[in-house]
């Protein structure tokens, strides 16, 4: 049974910071989507098809509904802390709370790429995952040619376990193998300052 979260929902790094979804944000989801889409419709499963602004503002109301309950999501979008620019969106997916495990994830718009931008989100996400969710193990996941996302969780430290063959589908309908990287403490994790309220 879900219960009512009670924990910080603002992520803070030197230049980042993460937050649940404001209603009135679609538009500018939907506008960084469509900036990107050539570039995410080959890794995201949900970028299958880019879909109106209408779509893009029930999920920030779904989403920012998850924040409120025990959810097995818990995504969050990403701003670049000095300008305020919306960057991309990342968070919690797949959370077991009776494991405890959760996987991270993690989108860039294509212009914010190339900074580590990423591998920042990804360190203190990881971090808040141990140290505020109580998790014992946390995730990434990512397609076998996605060579971005595996730089990610290499400099991060995590642990690659396996190679599932053939376990997704990409959006142009091939079928792709799926690398799954694990951590089970934000021990040795690079160095970061984290501030969570």
């Amino acid at each position: 049974m879900s219960i009512i979260l009670t924990i910080p929902t603002i992520i803070q790094t030197p230049r980042l910071y993460m937050r649940p979804a404001k209603i009135g944000e679609g538009v500018m989801l939907h506008e960084a989507i469509r900036e990107s889409f050539q570039e995410l419709t080959k890794w995201m499963a949900w970028a299958k098809e880019m879909t109106p602004v209408e779509q893009q503002e029930l999920y920030v109301r779904k989403a920012q509904q998850s924040w409120l309950i025990k959810d097995s999501d818990l995504p969050l979008l990403l701003f670049e802390r000095k300008s305020e620019r919306f960057l991309g969106g990342t968070g919690f997916n797949e959370i077991k709370w009776d494991v405890p495990r959760c996987a991270i994830g993690y989108w860039l718009r294509t212009d914010a790429t190339k900074f580590g931008y990423a591998t920042e989100a990804a360190n203190a996400l990881t971090r808040y995952a141990f140290e505020v969710l109580d998790m014992a193990r946390v995730e990434i996941r990512c397609d076998a040619k996605n060579i971005k996302s595996h730089a990610v969780a290499q400099r991060l430290g995590f642990e690659q376990e396996g190679v599932l063959k053939k376990a997704m589908r990409r959006n142009d309908g091939s079928l792709a193998d799926l690398i799954m990287y694990a951590r089970y403490t934000c021990d040795d994790l690079p160095e970061l300052s984290v501030i969570w309220e």
